[in-house]
């Protein structure tokens, strides 16, 4: 007789038809959540120990003192606005410790140790992942995973897909390899060096690794309830994460693919569309943020973003949009300079072991194998044609400048491999220890030991990245300002040599006397806008000059036919109307870099060791004419700390300010070897031949 067919039972009803599993599962749980909190909670402390001990004490060149700026004034920093960083930036700006620098510092150092803090926690879901594909176990090495006790009759829980369902040994080496994961990316060279200083990408990498341990956790998820809440948690952050960088755009088609192709059973019903879509622009929310602090007119406005097309310039970074790609052979050598900055990362070797991690996905988790190599292929090589910063030009320092910037749209990129280089060793490892044939003992060794060698391997590195005694941007600053003379102008050329100018003035309160004018945002309506409102008498003074500019940059900005040529020479126009203003009214000009000739056509130049000071009368030829016609400087007034002595590692723009500080001062001792005042002349000499950098083109500066 056949015995009838018992009803299927509900995922709800599974608890009640099974206790005893489900008190089991339950306490297998418990170890669970411990090793969970344990590995997350040490992966986060290693990563913010080790930015916390080289963690810069001020501000730093690059963008640093600009989004510092904009960040304790509640303003606007450069395009696209950065808006969702700006408001937690403030919030760390009223910290009550160190300087308002130091504070945003500590902001990058705390979000990028949250990345670490998130892969780790990603890694040891896939590593349980990885398990549960059929991954061979090592005798006395594993545990029951949570689809085995699912199949007894066990209910499906939320906490099931974000905890392991490993226990003994095999948790022990999973969470060793989660560790390691959350060490490496802390470690990786670039990620590093945005993680001691103001920048913007800590965000961003916490917001990345968010998203994906959001995806591995919806992979996991048993019920379709428990998909679809997570879904909709992956949309708000695809939308958030744009509001924190706007690479954050090539993760949509990523997780397009991965929800609707490649792994069908996630793929949302019309209804959780309509309702992610609504959760994808809640989380752009933020954006809302530009138009209100521009409205309210702060120091730093970037953009004048309070018209829908200054908005939508400023959000679609329109200033850096450029004419055209730069055409096949410029991308390849693009992409090879990708990969030379992924072998700087951490020790080549190691990359090796990314490849066996894709292996161990590609043989037993397959969908989350074609995840990662769309998310590699789209955050690199995707990238690297976005980014389209050249490298391989004539000048030195021009391919530097643009391999830094190109070099930190790839650390969404290394977030993965740190993930994929740990999951390779743990593959190797696992299979060693079933060759073997070891207990649990050695398994639990060897996991010491994968968490343990990524962080002496950062001990060992750090001498070379630590900044904890980087103080080059103060002295900058301080040297000068030392020598502007009272309500003088001073000239800036680059935003990386212009923006901790605008920290001193703005942040913390120094010299405002002096008008610091950026040559290269002079070519923007906006900035002269806001010089009209910070400086109105130095544009009324050249209303003339300005208006004639503004006429003639109207149709470029407009995106309609324009003539160059006329740009030009109205640019160059309104500049030498703001310098010969302030000479006639018997004020000083300096430049912190060599000049356009068109600028100082007429002007006899002085080195003040720090800039060059255009001046309307010439020396003349005499001993006592040079000597009575030269500024009184003493080189005791200027700080020169660790520009020579090694003790400090010095980056391209201290290389490049320390050579235009050395052809300052050789120009200053020349025009001391005229006035007879040889040995001071010497002096400067020496030190000159010092601060000299061959191949750095400072004279461009």
């Amino acid at each position: 007789m056949q015995a009838p067919l018992r009803p299927r039972r509900r995922p709800d009803d599974a608890a009640a038809a099974a206790p005893a599993t489900a008190r089991s599962t339950l306490a297998t749980s418990r170890p669970a959540g411990v090793a969970l909190a344990f590995t997350v909670g040490l992966s986060f402390a290693a990563a913010a120990a080790l930015y916390l001990a080289t963690l810069a004490p001020t501000v730093t060149f690059e963008d640093s003192g600009e989004l510092i700026a904009a960040a304790y004034g509640l303003g606007v920093p450069h395009e696209p606005g950065y808006p969702l960083w700006t408001m937690i930036a403030h919030l760390f700006t009223r910290l009550p410790i160190g300087n308002v620098a130091y504070r945003v510092n500590l902001m990058s150092a705390l979000c990028t140790a949250l990345a670490a803090a998130l892969v780790a926690w990603t890694t040891l879901l896939v590593v349980d992942e990885c398990v549960a594909g059929g991954l061979p176990r090592a005798r006395g090495v594993g545990g029951r995973h949570g689809e085995v006790a699912r199949a007894a009759g066990a209910p499906p829980t939320v906490a099931s897909a974000w905890l392991p369902a490993l226990t003994g040994s095999a948790l022990w080496l999973a969470g060793g390899t989660a560790v390691a994961a959350g060490v490496l990316t802390a470690t990786a060279a670039t990620t590093w060096s945005q993680a001691i200083i103001t920048e913007v990408y800590g965000l961003n990498a916490a917001l990345v690794a968010l998203l994906l341990l959001l995806t591995v956790v919806w992979t996991r998820a048993a019920t379709p309830r428990a998909r679809a809440r997570l879904f909709y948690a992956v949309s708000f952050v695809l939308g958030l994460g744009l509001t924190a960088h706007d690479t954050f755009v090539v993760l949509l088609p990523t997780l397009a693919l991965y929800g609707f192709v490649i792994e069908r059973r996630l793929r949302p019903s019309w209804r959780q569309l309509a309702v992610g879509a609504g959760l994808f622009l809640a989380g752009l929310l933020p954006y809302l943020y530009l138009p209100l602090a521009a409205s309210r007119h702060p120091v730093m406005s970037w953009g004048n973003a309070v018209t829908w097309t200054n908005f939508w310039r400023v959000v679609t970074r329109h200033q850096y949009v450029t004419s055209g790609h730069s055409g096949l052979g410029t991308t390849l050598a693009e992409f090879g300079t990708s990969v030379s900055l992924l072998a700087h990362q951490w020790v080549a070797a190691l990359l090796a072991l990314a490849v066996v991690g894709l292996v161990a996905l590609a043989c037993r988790q397959r969908a989350l194998f074609w995840f990662a190599l769309v998310y590699l292929v789209l955050t690199w090589p995707v990238i690297t044609v976005i980014a389209d910063f050249p490298t391989n030009t004539s000048d030195a320092f021009l391919n530097a400048d643009d391999r830094a910037l190109a070099s930190v749209f790839y650390i969404p990129s290394y977030l993965l491999l740190a993930l994929l280089i740990a999951l390779g060793a743990w593959w190797l490892t696992t299979l060693a220890l079933r060759r073997l044939g070891h207990h649990g003992g050695l398994a639990v060794a060897l996991a010491v030991v994968i968490a343990v060698v990524p962080i002496g391997l950062a001990v060992a590195r750090a001498p070379g990245i630590t900044m904890h005694r980087y103080r080059f941007a103060d002295a900058y600053i301080h040297n000068v300002l030392s020598v502007a003379a009272p309500h003088s102008l001073v000239m800036v050329d680059r935003d990386q040599f212009g923006f901790p100018l605008v920290y001193a003035q703005d942040v913390e309160g120094l010299r405002p006397d002096v008008v610091v004018l950026d040559q290269e945002l002079l070519r923007r309506s906006w900035y002269l806008q806001d010089l009209a409102r910070l400086h109105p008498e130095l544009i009324a003074g050249s209303r003339a000059q300005v208006d004639a500019f503004l006429s003639a940059v109207r149709p470029f900005e407009a995106g309609q036919a324009y003539n160059g040529a006329d740009i030009d020479k109205a640019y160059y126009g309104m500049i030498r109307s703001f310098v010969d203003r302030y000479e006639r009214a018997g004020r000083d000009v300096y430049f912190t870099y060599a000049p356009d000739q068109r600028l100082v056509q007429g002007y006899a130049g002085e080195s003040v060791v720090a800039a060059l000071e255009a001046r309307r009368n010439d020396p003349g030829k005499g001993r006592a004419a040079v000597a009575a016609w030269l500024t009184p400087l003493d080189l005791s007034q200027f700080d020169f700390a660790h520009l020579t002595d090694g003790t400090v590692p010095l980056d391209r723009n201290v290389l490049l300010i320390r050579d235009w500080y050395g052809r300052l001062l050789a120009a200053r001792a020349q025009l001391l070897d005229r006035a007879g005042q040889t040995v001071p002349a010497a002096r400067m000499e020496a030190l000159a031949r010092q601060f000299v950098t061959p191949g750095y083109s400072s004279g461009e500066q």
